[in-house]
């Protein structure tokens, strides 16, 4: 029995084969064995990303089965094993025909075809869940009031919320600063509190200020009623070292997780998002489509 070994990427691949006998092997896990005189058709495909082996056979039941063996090109022992099947299995080789035609004659899809698609879908659903924040806060229409004293995440239909409280004259100030464009943008939160609250008293509320100055904050902690959206789809909220210096630095107690109001004065947030998820999608797709041109010329 011969036996043909190749790799593609970090997977071995291999194809054994006898008078008798044919055992194909993709990875660890998908193997195949099956009598080489139910061994129907074979093709070799091949890209300008890597080389393929379609054949189709009956199993015992008479069922046509698939087998695809992928190689990196130019691996000589892929190339050996084709020469093998072509001499040894003439009468099953479509590699005469053209791929379109070699590959409907096995109902095989066209990978030319079908893997721009699945890259667009992969890249399209990978991007969509990174925006995903910040999409459903976009389509998140409605509005709420509460109190610092009675606010519960679990008791709103939405987080778009004006919220009334007592803010404390403490706060931390976070600054991030871009390594590309070098500029910076910075945020400052400040837990907040209801009209019982006393020192010692978990603080279940912290309020999110963009950019705002040593001015600026003399004048937000004065102010009683802010409106903003609520920060804690996934990985938003406050940062476990914002939230460890406050504990530190003033002796502030909190829960588990403490919730993030970002204070924003609307109820309509996030509104950019929808174009930068829109463009994103459609450079995706330009891509994916520059990609299937050029696959499906070669």
């Amino acid at each position: 029995m011969q036996t043909f070994s190749f790799p593609y990427y970090t997977a071995k691949n291999s194809l054994s084969a006898d008078d008798f006998t044919i055992k194909a092997q993709s990875g660890p896990l998908i193997k195949r064995e099956f009598p080489a005189g139910n061994l129907q058709h074979f093709y070799r495909f091949s890209n300008n990303q890597y080389e393929a082996l379609y054949a189709t056979y009956n199993d015992e039941t008479g069922k046509t089965k698939k087998i695809q063996l992928f190689s990196n090109l130019g691996e000589s022992q892929f190339a050996d094993m084709i020469a093998y099947l072509e001499k040894k299995y003439p009468q099953s080789s479509l590699n005469h025909l053209p791929v379109a035609e070699a590959l409907k004659t096995m109902h095989v899809a066209n990978p030319n075809k079908w893997v721009p698609i699945v890259v667009f879908v992969l890249l399209s659903v990978s991007m969509s869940i990174f925006f995903y924040p910040m999409l459903r806060h976009y389509f998140d229409k409605g509005q709420a009031q509460t109190t610092a004293e009675t606010f519960s995440p679990a008791g709103l239909s939405t987080r778009n919320i004006s919220i009334s409280g007592y803010l404390l004259d403490v706060g931390v100030k976070e600054t991030i600063t871009s390594s590309k464009s070098s500029s910076s943008h910075s945020s400052t939160y400040i837990p907040m509190v209801g009209e019982s609250w006393k020192e010692g008293d978990p603080i279940k509320v912290i309020l999110g200020f963009p950019s705002l100055s040593g001015s600026g904050f003399d004048e937000v902690i004065k102010q009683t009623e802010f409106k903003g959206v609520v920060r804690d789809i996934w990985w938003e909220g406050i940062s476990s070292d914002n939230l460890d210096f406050l504990k530190e630095k003033y002796n502030l107690s909190f829960p588990e997780t403490p919730v993030l109001i970002e204070v924003t004065d609307t109820y309509e947030n996030d509104g950019f998002i929808i174009w930068v998820w829109g463009g994103t999608m459609i450079f995706i797709l330009v891509l994916v489509i520059i990609v299937s041109v050029k696959m499906n010329r070669k």
